[in-house]
Order: structure tokens, then sequence, then C-alpha cells
């Protein structure tokens, strides 16, 4: 299973997450109260962000991001932290093994930063 299969776009944002179209939560944004030196985006900024990973815009400028952990850094600071681990490993959801479930969340965060980092 790739991580295309295991979600369904449009991706939707909600509140500080993202989820897909079957409110499946994708990833969090990192902000302040929970992560020290996470960027502090309002609510336009997070939409925006979903509507660049829908194709909906275009990313307009090339970001230095990278992953670690579980975490996608914007400029070394803490930016998206990919979740969905108990829908992928449940039995209530996908019940996957650990690793397809890794390599679901790499395809993920690869996507994320491919996307907002103007990469095909």
């Amino acid at each position: 299973m790739t991580f295309k299969e295991a979600y369904k776009f449009p991706l939707r944002f909600y509140s500080s997450w993202c989820e897909d179209s079957n409110h499946k939560k994708l990833f969090d944004f990192c902000l302040p109260f929970f992560h020290k030196d996470a960027w502090n985006m309002g609510d336009k900024a997070m939409e925006g962000v979903v509507s660049i990973l829908n194709g909906e815009r275009k990313a307009v400028a090339k970001h230095s991001l990278k992953e670690d952990e579980g975490i996608i850094y914007l400029q070394d600071r803490p930016f998206i932290q990919i979740r969905s681990w108990g829908y992928l490993t449940g039995i209530g959801g996908l019940n996957l093994s650990s690793e397809e479930a890794v390599q679901i969340q790499k395809e993920m965060s690869d996507f994320i930063i491919n996307i907002l980092t103007l990469q095909k």
C-alpha cells in the first residue's frame, strides 16, 4: 500500500491539523504551545499549506524543509508532525505492519517536502 492509497484526497484543514476526506488525521501543525521554537502560524497560513498540498495553489517560494523522527522542520524550526500511526497499524484501521506504516509515513513526509519545496 502507498501513501496515496491509504489516504483520500482532497485533504482538509481542521483546527491545527490536516485530515483526509475520510477524516483520517495525517499530520499536526507544530504550534509554540507544544513545540519549543515552532512557527506561530495562523489559520490562513495553515489552510494555505493544505491548499498547496491539494494542488489548488502553487508554492511561491523555495523553503528549507527536512524531516527528522516524524517532524518536518521549516528553516530548522518544528513545522509539521506526522501522525496517523493508530489508523495505519490498528485493528480498526488498516492493520498494517509496523514496516508498512513507517514506509507510508515516510512517503507522506517526502510528499509534503517535495510539494512545499517546489520539487517534482
